[in-house]
């Protein structure tokens, strides 16, 4: 994941990939409710993760 954000150009890819996990962590929150209160509370530290490996 982080390989192909290397060898990507700029924004448009790590969008893609973005869009990827959010499409894959709706499905599971989907499969499991448990999951989606978890993600509930956790997603923001999740944003400031993609944010700050943007950053780098």
């Amino acid at each position: 994941m982080v390989n192909m954000k290397r060898k990507s150009n700029g924004g448009g890819a790590s969008l893609w990939l973005f869009r990827q996990f959010h499409s894959v962590l709706r499905n599971l929150s989907m499969v499991n409710p448990l999951f989606m209160s978890m993600m509930q509370k956790e997603g923001l530290l999740v944003i400031v993760y993609v944010l700050s490996v943007e950053c780098l």
